[in-house]
């Protein structure tokens, strides 16, 4: 448990201060190392709070990414099943 809260805050901690590609390399590892990390949704969500922006690339969607975070989730639920190296 102590280690879910702690990634979740390192995850908070690379929204917050490091590039957007680095939290979500962290958000597929959380993924695929914990049952169900929904807690990655949250904190992007959270991020897209805070600082989303209407992106006129795509219709001016202000939680992009949190959208790409929760198809991350589920598509790491769905993959873990048929990976044969996966327990």
């Amino acid at each position: 448990m102590k280690l879910r809260i702690f990634c979740a805050l390192i995850l908070l901690f690379s929204n917050l201060f490091l590039p957007l590609w680095v939290s979500f390399i962290l958000l597929i590892l959380g993924v695929f190392y914990f049952d169900s990390f929904f807690e990655g949704f949250a904190v992007m969500f959270l991020v897209d709070l805070l600082y989303g922006v209407p992106v006129d690339r795509f219709f001016g969607f202000t939680l992009v990414s949190s959208f790409v975070a929760l198809c991350i989730v589920i598509l790491g639920f769905f993959l873990k099943k048929k990976l044969k190296f996966y327990q």
